[in-house]
């Protein structure tokens, strides 16, 4: 009797798969959006927080939240818009100078955002930047 060869299975080529994930790839590249980095105050190297975490005294950058029910967060501390004005004026020496961000929740009102940079500018206040990093729901 004569013997069969055993047939090989059929290798599947990966080119065309490779092809595939590198379209994807530039696809989601391509309509992925990014942070705007630059919005987001640096420290520089001699004003950087010290180790234990809390922002040095003679940093002149302001990180303010605005909470979904339009309260501020400033410093692990709760202030109402007015409120918040008379802390920060006590704490600065000199409103204009200071770099004030503002991080409104996703679910934070409009009104309650008008409100703080309102409030700000009429204190004085010349850099409020506004930074959004939740997406809306």
């Amino acid at each position: 009797m004569l013997a069969r060869r055993k047939q090989q299975g059929r290798l599947i080529p990966l080119t065309p798969l490779v092809d595939v994930f590198l379209i994807l790839l530039i696809f989601f590249m391509v309509t992925s959006s990014f942070l705007n980095i630059d919005m987001i105050p640096a420290f520089a190297q001699d004003e950087a927080p010290s180790a234990g975490g809390a922002p040095s005294e003679t940093s002149s950058s302001v990180l303010v939240r605005i909470n979904p029910d339009g309260r501020l967060i400033y410093r692990s501390q709760s202030y109402g818009a007015a409120q918040f004005v008379e802390v920060l004026a006590e704490q600065s020496a000199d409103i204009s100078q200071a770099n004030i961000v503002v991080l409104p929740s996703a679910r934070a009102t409009m009104q309650a955002l008008v409100s703080v940079v309102d409030s700000l500018t009429l204190a004085g206040a010349q850099s409020v930047q506004v930074v959004q990093l939740e997406a809306d729901e």
